[in-house]
C-alpha cells in the first residue's frame, strides 16, 4: 500500500491540490468547513474542484474524505452534481461519484449516484460522512467501483471491461459539471493505492493527519 496524496487543508489554503478551477463559486479553505483541526474546504454554488496527479501504474485506488452536504442545497429533479472522480491516463474512463435529486420538484439531493446505479444508503444531509470510493481498472473482468459511507457498503459493480493498457492518472475533488446551488464541505481528502484509508480523528485538539505524497 502507498499513500498517493492527502490534504487536511490545515495550511489554510488549497495549494496541496496540483490545480484548482472555480467558476461562479466560492472554492477555498475555510474554518467553518472543518471536520477536524482548524480548516476544511468549502464549495459554494457553481463549479469548483481540485485535481491531483496520483502517480503511474495505479489500477486500484481508494479515495476517502469527510463530506458535509447542506440541506439548503437545491437541485432540480433528476439533476446531479459531482463529488469525486478518478481519471484514466487517456481520459476515456471516469470513475465518478455524484449526488442527485430523484424526488419531484426542486430541493436537496436524495441519492448517491455512481456506476452501480443509485442508492439512499447512508445518504445524509447536515452531518459529516466518511466516504470511501474505490476504482479498479486495467482489468477486463474485475474493473469497477465500490462505495462505503461511515463503514457501510452502499453499492458496487464490477466486470465493466475497463481493460488493460491504461491506469488511473488523476483524482478530482469537488463539482466539475452538474448544477449546484448550495454548499459542500470537504475535509481530510486521502488517496491510497490498493488499501482503504483510515478515518482521521482529532486527538487532544491535534489532528492525526499529515500530508504526504508518493508516486
Amino acid at each position: 500500500m502507498a499513500e498517493l496524496f492527502r490534504d487536511d487543508f490545515e495550511e489554510g489554503n488549497l495549494t496541496d491540490f496540483d490545480s484548482t478551477v472555480d467558476s461562479y463559486t466560492t472554492f477555498d479553505a475555510f474554518t467553518g468547513a472543518k471536520k477536524t483541526g482548524t480548516y476544511g474546504c468549502r464549495m459554494v454554488n457553481g463549479t469548483g474542484f481540485g485535481q491531483n496527479a496520483i502517480g503511474v501504474g495505479k489500477d486500484d485506488v481508494y479515495a476517502a474524505f469527510h463530506l458535509y452536504i447542506d440541506s439548503n442545497t437545491v437541485l432540480n429533479q433528476f439533476a446531479q452534481f459531482r463529488i469525486f472522480r478518478l481519471f484514466r491516463e487517456d481520459f476515456s474512463t471516469h470513475a465518478t461519484l455524484s449526488a442527485s435529486r430523484e424526488s419531484a420538484g426542486s430541493g436537496p439531493p436524495t441519492h448517491w449516484v455512481a456506476t452501480f446505479g443509485q442508492s439512499t444508503t447512508n445518504f445524509a444531509l447536515d452531518t459529516w460522512m466518511w466516504v470511501v470510493f474505490r476504482g479498479v481498472c486495467n482489468d477486463a473482468v474485475n474493473s469497477g467501483v465500490q462505495l462505503w459511507v461511515d463503514g457501510d457498503s452502499v453499492g458496487s459493480v464490477f466486470n465493466l471491461d475497463w481493460s488493460a493498457g491504461t491506469y488511473w492518472d488523476h483524482a478530482e475533488t469537488g463539482n466539475n459539471g452538474g448544477t449546484l446551488t448550495g454548499f459542500l464541505y470537504f475535509d481530510n481528502v486521502i488517496c491510497n493505492d490498493a488499501e482503504a484509508p483510515t478515518e482521521p480523528t482529532d486527538a487532544g485538539g491535534i489532528v492525526i493527519l499529515r500530508r504526504r505524497r508518493s508516486g
